[in-house]
């Protein structure tokens, strides 16, 4: 379904208030990273008193990005080319990811209490009429907007589903997120291109309002080797629903 791929994000949500740049922290976390291609750097986050700084690493030649955030630890994988075909296969990342996060909570002696998984892309350009019978199928319609179809839309849909990990069974946030966008296609190394195009983004993640730190590094391990499967059958349903 993809054409081109935005992103594939992979998130645990810790208590780390406390983890910032300094000798406390760092040496653990840069032991874990030694055999990588990964850049060191301090990323200034927003907070109600100002921007704090927190630690981060990259990886400009594959496009892999790891931020420690006070609240969440995000590892994701970016595009470096036109159609994003650096991002490789999903089920790569996630093992790969698995790995990370999972290997700096233990570092930094964290629990996570949720665990979520993205990812994002673009369809192939199709023509007007493709658009509009789509759109006319998803949503229905005041006058106006049926006299004038809209060019840019989003919807999106969450429901819960109960999903079994490791030792774990609890509900799940299943989301996916169907919309028509237009701008550029732009990255360091190649010129901007125009698009209009159906975007995609899928994203399935533990239950919020569970606060409780529960997941183990096994548990870490078996949500996102799960989640490749999750994310399979959602995309063949999303693909069927926008094809047929």
């Amino acid at each position: 379904m993809y054409a081109f791929k935005l992103r594939y994000l992979a998130s645990i949500f810790v208590n780390a208030e406390s983890i910032v740049p300094n000798n406390k922290y760092l040496p653990n976390l840069l032991e874990q990273f030694s055999t990588d291609d990964f850049q060191l750097i301090t990323v200034q986050e927003p907070t109600t008193q100002g921007a704090k700084p927190r630690i981060g690493f990259i990886s400009p030649e594959q496009g892999f990005q790891f931020i420690l955030g006070s609240s969440r630890f995000d590892f994701a994988k970016l595009p470096i080319n036109q159609d994003g075909s650096n991002l490789g296969d999903f089920s790569t990342f996630c093992t790969l990811a698995s790995q990370k996060l999972s290997n700096a909570a233990h570092a930094l002696n964290l629990t996570p209490s949720r665990l979520a998984v993205v990812q994002e892309g673009m369809l192939e350009p199709q023509s007007e009429e493709d658009y509009n019978k789509l759109v006319k199928k998803i949503f229905v319609f005041p006058p106006s907007y049926q006299e004038s179809l809209p060019f840019e839309w989003s919807w999106k849909a969450v429901n819960k589903v109960a999903r079994t990990f490791g030792d774990i069974e609890e509900p799940t946030n299943t989301a996916a997120t169907i919309s028509r966008v237009a701008g550029f296609i732009s990255n360091q190394r190649e010129p901007e291109i125009p698009f209009d195009r159906i975007r995609v983004d899928l994203d399935i993640n533990t239950y919020p309002e569970n606060i409780i730190p529960r997941f183990s590094p096994p548990n870490i391990e078996e949500f996102f080797k799960n989640a490749v499967t999750w994310h399979s059958a959602l995309y063949k349903e999303i693909e069927e629903f926008i094809t047929n």
